[in-house]
């Protein structure tokens, strides 16, 4: 093992706190939903990006679009960085809110049919530094930010 893997999690959050200072210019103050939803974005594609290689191994096993186009499962987070940074910056807001609202309402549907199937896997929405099963947090989650996005969405 390279003696400076150990340290790729403090490298990361070090480029996050760049990049994000860097967008701060650029950050709508007085949306308070786009801002929860953009940190909440950039939070969560850390923990995944962290260990890309376990978060696309679980995501793949719950996520339709994942299941039907493997690629998706790696891409992901760093589609959460794109959304996170879009709703921050209220950059093609409109875009932002239907992509996001598309991705988590899928992620969604692919939740509760784990669930209904009672299928025990890990939540990969941490990423799989925190390790909790699969279950209606999950599902709640996905369902809140969908409909904050679509409200973001019909806000605009």
């Amino acid at each position: 093992m390279n003696k400076f893997s150990s340290y790729k999690p403090l490298l990361i959050i070090f480029l996050y706190i760049i990049f994000a200072t860097a967008c701060l210019p650029f950050v709508e103050v007085n949306n308070y939903m786009q801002n929860f939803m953009g940190l909440i974005l950039l939070t969560f594609s850390y923990f995944k990006i962290i260990n890309l290689q376990k978060f696309s191994e679980s995501f793949i096993q719950y996520d339709p679009l994942a299941k039907i186009f493997k690629p998706y499962s790696s891409l992901y987070p760093f589609l959460e960085v794109i959304l996170g940074v879009g709703f921050l910056t209220a950059f093609n807001i409109k875009y932002v809110s239907i992509l996001t609202a598309l991705v988590t309402g899928i992620g969604a549907y692919g939740i509760l049919q784990t669930i209904k199937s009672k299928q025990i896997i890990e939540c990969a929405c941490l990423g799989m530094v925190f390790k909790f099963p699969l279950s209606k947090v999950s599902l709640i989650e996905n369902l809140v930010m969908c409909v904050m996005s679509v409200s973001i969405y019909l806000s605009i």
